[in-house]
C-alpha cells in the first residue's frame, strides 16, 4: 500500500476516534446535567410541599398532597411506624415505586422507566414525623436524550464523509 493511502486511512481513523470520544463526552455530560437538574427542580417542589403541609391545618391531608403531585408523578407518605398510605399519583403513572429508596434524592429505574425522586420529613396530622416521597417520570427527558444520541451519531457519520 502506498504511503499516501496509509496516511489517509490513519488520519481518517484518528478523526473517527476523536469524534466518537467527543460525542460520548457530550452525551454523558449532558445526561448527567439534565438528570441532576430534574432532581433539583423536584427538590424545590418537595420543599414547597413540606412548607405548605406543615403550615396548613386540615382534616384531610390528601387535599394538600394532591395539589403538589407532579404532572407525571406521585406522592406517597410513610408514617413513623412504617405504615404506607396509598400513593397519590397522576393517571399516567402505572408503576409502583419501591418501598425502600437508598438516598434522599436521585433517580431510579422502575419497570424500564426512569424516575426522579426526593424524600423529605413531614409533620403528619397526628404530630408524628412521617416521610413524604415525591417522584416524577423522566420519560420526556429520556426521549430528549435519545434524540441527542441520534443527532450525535448522524453528525459523526456526516463528519466522516469528507
Amino acid at each position: 500500500m502506498k504511503l499516501k493511502n496509509k496516511i489517509h486511512i490513519s488520519s481518517t481513523l484518528l478523526m473517527l476516534v476523536i469524534l466518537l470520544i467527543l460525542a460520548f463526552v457530550i452525551y454523558f455530560s449532558f445526561s448527567r446535567l439534565t438528570y441532576s437538574t430534574e432532581v433539583e427542580q423536584l427538590q424545590t417542589e418537595t420543599n414547597a410541599l413540606v412548607a405548605k403541609f406543615n403550615n396548613t391545618e386540615t382534616e384531610d391531608p390528601s387535599t394538600v398532597l394532591r395539589a403538589y403531585v407532579p404532572v407525571n408523578g406521585l406522592v406517597k407518605v410513610t408514617t413513623a411506624d412504617g405504615q404506607q398510605l396509598a400513593p397519590i399519583q397522576s393517571p399516567t403513572v402505572t408503576v409502583k415505586l419501591p418501598d425502600k429508596l437508598e438516598e434522599l434524592s436521585g433517580t431510579i429505574n422502575v419497570e424500564g422507566e426512569r424516575f426522579a425522586y426526593v424524600k423529605a420529613p413531614i409533620i403528619w396530622t397526628d404530630g408524628q414525623v412521617a416521610e413524604v416521597t415525591v417522584a416524577q417520570s423522566m420519560q420526556e427527558t429520556t426521549k430528549n436524550l435519545e434524540t441527542l444520541r441520534l443527532v450525535l451519531v448522524a453528525v459523526t457519520l456526516l463528519a466522516m464523509i469528507p
